[in-house]
């Protein structure tokens, strides 16, 4: 318990951390809505496209906790050395992003509905509250994989310019190549509540591949953090 309390005071002691989440929340439910707004009747409003614009705000959880794992990396090393204590930061790195997402995730679909009083947005199918309730997964997730480029990398600026350059351009270039877009792990992370038809994975299969892709670079950056 005492790793986790210790966890807990490094993260919220630096206001990047309250920074971090209010951003996400607003870039969430902020820019949704102002899609929603522009692009008026031409955008067919779903639960599900009130989530639009999450990965927005997974891009801000994904570069704190990159800095949760670079810039505190001395702190804890000199705190408490060994992976028991990289695993209690993980926990309550995910667990504070998981709340932000779950907040990005409401918010956007509150705001939604007061843009679009006249659309029907209730949350009536197990689809519509994955949509919404998995945004809260999906930042966990996403804070997973910022700390494990964190602990790989080592130093924040590399890491940062890695975890933007990917979010920011490659998976955006990817567009013009679709058959190569639909297997990248963030168009992953945005069909669990946006999936469409003629996808090769489901929704739910593409979230799991996107919690296993997560995992993967956190568990790669545990082990080489003991090297």
């Amino acid at each position: 318990m005492s790793l986790l309390a210790a966890a807990r005071v490094r993260l919220f002691s630096t206001p990047v951390t309250w920074w971090a989440a209010v951003l996400a929340v607003v870039a969430s439910a902020g820019l949704g809505a102002a899609r929603l707004i522009v692009e008026g009747d031409e955008l067919p409003v779903t639960v599900g496209g009130t989530q639009t614009a999450e990965t927005f705000g997974r891009t801000v959880i994904l570069v704190m906790a990159v800095l949760a794992a670079t810039v505190e990396r001395r702190l804890v090393r000199q705190a408490s050395p060994g992976r028991r204590q990289v695993l209690a930061n993980a926990m309550v790195v995910g667990g504070w992003s998981a709340l932000v997402g779950l907040a990005a995730g409401f918010g956007s679909w509150a705001l939604a509905t007061v843009v679009d009083p006249e659309v029907d947005l209730g949350l009536h199918t197990a689809a519509d509250w994955r949509a919404v309730l998995g945004q809260s997964v999906l930042f966990a997730l996403t804070a997973l994989l910022g700390l494990g480029v964190g602990l790989l990398v080592r130093a924040p600026l590399p890491a940062v310019a890695i975890v933007l350059g990917w979010t920011q351009l490659v998976e955006g270039l990817a567009f013009w190549a679709p058959g190569v877009q639909r297997w990248l792990p963030f168009f992953a992370a945005n069909q669990v509540a946006g999936w469409h038809p003629g996808l090769p994975l489901s929704a739910g299969w593409y979230g799991l591949y996107f919690a296993a892709f997560c995992l993967l670079v956190f568990t790669a950056g545990v082990v080489r953090d003991k090297n």
